[in-house]
């Protein structure tokens, strides 16, 4: 069965190509290989669930978003963060990655950085929750999104 969601982000909802609900928008692709939007605005971030299969997905991401419209960024983020205000980047989900870095919830690791690309191992946690790493409560003026592909094996 193929599922489609839509999250309440206002996101429209892509197909999931696995037995698997998820109740945000997921992925596109053919399960093993395919793409994904994450919005700068998306407090709780985007979930991408892995193939059942896979024991590792490699995640490239590219494109911009902002924060504020003061600062534009790729998904590395803005290094350093120095560079930015205290009161921008005092309760990051992840101080040691760079402000509005890609990153993502990777269970029990807590959250990674992902910036332009990482490979993750997925064997012990499927669901990926990928995010802008902003202060927490501090999303809701962001703007602009980043397409991220994946290859999972």
């Amino acid at each position: 069965l193929a599922w489609a969601a839509k999250n309440p982000y206002g996101d429209s909802g892509a197909t999931l190509h696995s037995s698997r609900e998820c109740w945000m928008s997921c992925v596109e692709g053919n399960g093993l290989d395919g793409t994904f939007k994450v919005g700068a605005i998306s407090e709780a971030g985007k979930l991408f669930v892995a193939p059942d299969t896979a024991s590792s997905c490699t995640f490239n991401a590219s494109g911009v978003w902002d924060s504020t419209s003061a600062y534009t960024s790729s998904a590395t983020g803005i290094s350093p963060i120095t560079s930015v205000p205290l009161y921008d980047t005092w309760n990051l989900r992840l101080f040691s990655a760079p402000f509005m870095s890609l990153i993502a919830s990777h269970g029990s690791a807590g959250y990674v950085y992902i910036g332009n690309s990482a490979t993750l191992n997925v064997t012990n946690n499927k669901n990926l929750y990928f995010v802008a790493n902003d202060g927490i409560g501090a999303h809701f003026d962001n703007g602009g999104e980043l397409t991220v592909s994946y290859s999972c094996q």
